[in-house]
């Protein structure tokens, strides 16, 4: 299982390597499906069954077709202008890039700093919790849970996100048929 976990966890770091130094936008979004569904794949380790099925469904399947929806409906003169900029020299670092690099490792070694100087076994939330019990063993019915809940609490708020899904796709569909 181990292995698995790391197979999966370098899928995903590799395809997002990728998709954030690839230059084609085409293949950087199939890449961008890679890193989903490898995602999906940690989601099922950490037991979350109903965020992984989710995560497939909405995020892989929804999100990607939208985005090679919207790559065909670029004007196709943009995608020249920037293929003509990528053909003046393959450079991976450029200087109008400096910022968000040195934001980036920023950010890297905030994170690092966290990960090595917290002591995760003395967190007071999770004592607490696991003190009270509330422990996910992996023998709950989570996708039950979620079902009552979605059908009966949030009910109201699930129909107008439909509707409002609804009518973005009725506006996609307008613009996409052009003007005569």
């Amino acid at each position: 299982m181990t292995v698995i976990f790391y197979i999966l966890a370098a899928i995903m770091l590799s395809a997002a390597l990728y998709v954030a130094v690839s230059r084609d936008i085409a293949r950087a979004i199939f890449c961008f499906f890679g890193v989903l569904f490898a995602l999906a794949g940690l989601y099922i380790f950490a037991l979350a069954d109903f965020v992984a099925v989710t995560q497939i469904l909405v995020y892989a399947g929804g999100v990607v077709v939208l985005m090679i929806f919207a790559l065909m409906l670029t004007d196709k003169q943009l995608l020249e202008v920037i293929r003509k900029e990528e053909k003046t020299g393959p450079r991976l670092f450029r200087a109008r890039s400096l910022p968000s690099i040195l934001l980036a490792l920023g950010v890297l070694a905030v994170l690092l700093q966290v990960a090595v100087t917290v002591d995760w076994s003395g967190l007071q939330w999770l004592n607490e919790a696991s003190a009270a019990g509330n422990r996910v063993t992996g023998k709950e019915n989570m996708v039950e849970n979620v079902g009552i809940n979605l059908m009966t609490r949030y009910l109201l708020p699930f129909e107008v996100i439909s509707v409002l899904l609804l009518a973005a796709l009725i506006g996609a569909a307008y613009l996409a048929r052009g003007r005569k």
